[in-house]
């Protein structure tokens, strides 16, 4: 599998999630792997209110990769139930 890259951005997977922004949240969910779901995760378990969770809500909405998706909704849930 190819390493994800963002197109179109300033900023690359390897920088924080918090620097992603939609775009980047959204490309890794439908193109990326599980290391990079896993530090959007992270990024969400820090913060269950702040900008990577606004991001993505959005990014949710989008995904095309319905598995992932999903995953990322329960995430979501449950880092907000606490």
């Amino acid at each position: 599998m190819p390493e994800l890259r963002f197109r179109n951005l300033d900023v690359t997977p390897d920088d924080p999630v918090d620097q992603w922004g939609f775009e980047g949240i959204l490309a890794a969910i439908d193109r990326g792997s599980l290391r990079h779901w896993r530090r959007i995760l992270d990024a969400l378990e820090a913060d269950p209110y702040g900008p990577v969770s606004r991001d993505l809500e959005q990014a949710i909405d989008a995904a095309e990769d319905v598995g992932v998706r999903e995953r990322m909704r329960r995430a979501l849930a449950a880092a907000r139930i606490g």
